[in-house]
């Protein structure tokens, strides 16, 4: 009985521990460094999207004329209703690399 007991809470720390590490669409689990294609592909269309551009210009300053894009970042958020979280997702060039919860959506 003891055995069974330890083989039950294995498998659910197991079950937690992926779930920390990734999203969930529908039978998919998403991680970090799908593309965004992939990403809508499984999860569908984001309920909206943020788009920040970094700049540097010639001396090698931070400005907001474009010179020259050294970073390309995209955050879409995707609610699931109010059982589930909200989920942010950031992508630097076309891939994902953070996913954060913000509390549980509408």
């Amino acid at each position: 009985m003891q055995r069974i007991v330890q083989a039950f809470i294995l498998t659910l720390s197991l079950l937690l521990v992926s779930s920390a590490y990734g999203l969930r669409c529908g039978n998919r689990v998403i991680v970090e460094g799908y593309s965004q294609a992939r990403v809508m592909a499984f999860c569908g269309t984001p309920y909206w999207q943020w788009r920040s551009n970094t700049f540097v210009n010639p001396f090698g300053t931070i400005t907001t004329t474009p010179t020259s894009l050294i970073d390309d970042e995209e955050i879409w958020g995707y609610n699931f209703g109010p059982r589930r979280f909200f989920y942010l997702l950031t992508f630097r060039d076309g891939r994902l690399v953070n996913i954060e919860t913000d509390g549980y959506g509408f």
